[in-house]
């Protein structure tokens, strides 16, 4: 079976009203100012004070304070170091920031929802969904996804159209590339929790699909009523923290990666045998070092590239991926100048799945 690779970051989110890096504060401090629940104002007001102290101290560096990852990453290595620990309680703020990205994605990710109070898929992810159907049925290629995205909207699509995503958290999980995807998820998820155990676990957003919800129409999901309801599937507890499981993708601890390292090793096994990658609102950072030592390693096999799609309405992100790859893949590069929720009928013309007869 030939292999198709989909690497998908934040543009393929906005669509349904994610923000992206470079506005995440700015978004998530209007949504304060609009007012939200009294659950969450106190860590929204902890992760605006944590960046003025950031602000005060940090004077001499070029550290991207407007940048939710940066300042996550920051804080973690800080903790490793020990810098400020006479002003930030690590242990405490941490899981905060991890709640106030759950909360604000929560808060501006907005899902349909029809007279019946059911779930109804939206439009781009529904074209997305039949793209992976179509090249599976027309060019017999297994589908695998490899997800930048915290959040959850592939994951639902993918459950909405019968099928399921899996995560290789476990050693035990396998994927059959058709009914089964493999959906790997680099710096974790909004619907995975890490139980004291170690263990990390999720909520099937089957979940989600088979729920009722109070209101009709366009609004948010509570995943927090979801994640208070894992249990470890090692100790079989309830998880008493409720924290999505979220790894910054900068300057990344080793010890975090390994936590993930089964979803970084199939990720890597599937640039291995992919023959078609095609990269969908992933811009690559240049601080994204683990995904380029990722793709050089992952990508060193026999397996020959047959194209290499790019997928982004700012042209300028396909020249990062030129200085990534070899030059015989160059040859391969393909750059489509579109959005994700546009690019299903491109794509299906890229692949030739149905050819026109002269």
């Amino acid at each position: 079976m030939n292999k198709t690779v989909f690497i998908l970051g934040a543009g393929t989110s906005v669509c349904s009203g994610a923000p992206i890096i470079s506005n995440f504060l700015k978004e998530a401090r209007e949504l304060y100012y609009q007012g939200i629940d009294e659950s969450s104002h106190e860590d929204f007001e902890t992760v605006f004070q944590i960046i003025s102290e950031f602000q005060e101290v940090l004077i001499k560096s070029t550290v991207d304070l407007d940048d939710i990852e940066v300042i996550l990453a920051a804080l973690e290595i800080g903790q490793v170091i020990g810098a400020m620990n006479d002003r930030i309680d690590y242990e405490r703020v941490i899981p905060i920031f991890k709640r106030f990205i759950l909360k604000t994605l929560e808060l501006k990710i907005k899902y349909d929802f029809n007279s019946e109070h059911r779930f109804v898929l939206s439009q781009g992810y529904e074209q997305f969904v039949s793209l992976i159907r179509t090249l599976m049925q027309y060019k017999k290629q297994g589908i695998s996804i490899i997800s930048f995205n915290y959040d959850i909207n592939i994951d639902i699509a993918l459950r909405y159209r019968n099928m399921i995503p899996i995560y290789f958290l476990k050693d035990s999980e396998s994927s059959n590339h058709t009914t089964s995807i493999p959906l790997l998820k680099l710096h974790g998820s909004l619907n995975w929790t890490k139980c004291e155990c170690g263990e990390i676990n999720y909520f099937d957003v089957a979940d989600i699909l088979q729920a009722r919800f109070s209101d009709t129409g366009s609004h948010g999901i509570n995943l927090m009523d979801f994640l208070r309801k894992v249990s470890c599937s090692k100790c079989f507890a309830l998880s008493p923290k409720h924290e999505p499981v979220i790894i910054p993708p900068i300057f990344n601890k080793i010890n975090q990666q390994r936590e993930l390292q089964l979803v970084w090793r199939q990720a890597a096994n599937e640039l291995s045998e992919a023959e078609n990658i095609i990269v969908i609102g992933y811009s690559l950072r240049e601080s994204d070092y683990f995904f380029k030592y990722l793709f050089a390693l992952g990508a060193a096999s026999k397996t020959r590239i047959e194209k290499f799609i790019v997928v982004n309405p700012d042209g300028g992100v396909c020249n990062n991926f030129r200085k990534l790859i070899s030059k015989d893949v160059e040859n391969k590069l393909i750059d489509i100048g579109g959005r994700f929720e546009d690019c299903k009928d491109i794509l299906i013309e890229k692949f030739e799945v149905f050819k026109k007869h002269t």
